[in-house]
């Protein structure tokens, strides 16, 4: 999508890294580490950035349902933030801040 994209759009991938845990990580483990990523997540988007949370618990979209998403976003905000969450999902502040859940 990204070379689909860059004809269309700035577009630029920013990758943070994972917080180390192991698979053994007890529940308030992961609630740290999920708390931990979500600040370095939120500290790189901006006020106005439109948000879209991509989710386990989010709903399935086809391409088009994207593309119609984004021709509506594009008239309320100048920058979509896709925010992809690591092993352990994404902290509930940062699905808090996001807009749409897909």
């Amino acid at each position: 999508y990204s070379k689909r994209l860059s004809r269309y759009c700035r577009f630029s991938v920013i990758e943070l890294p994972e917080e180390k845990t192991t698979d053994q990580s007890t529940p308030a483990v992961i609630e740290k580490t999920l708390s931990k990523e979500g600040e370095r997540i939120l500290s790189k988007i901006g006020k106005s950035d439109y948000v879209v949370a991509m989710c386990i618990e989010g709903k399935i979209i086809s391409s088009e349902e994207l593309s119609q998403k984004l021709e509506g976003i594009s008239m309320l905000s100048g920058t979509v933030d896709f925010i992809i969450g690591g092993s352990w999902g994404l902290s509930d502040d940062v699905k808090r801040r996001n807009i749409v859940t897909i």
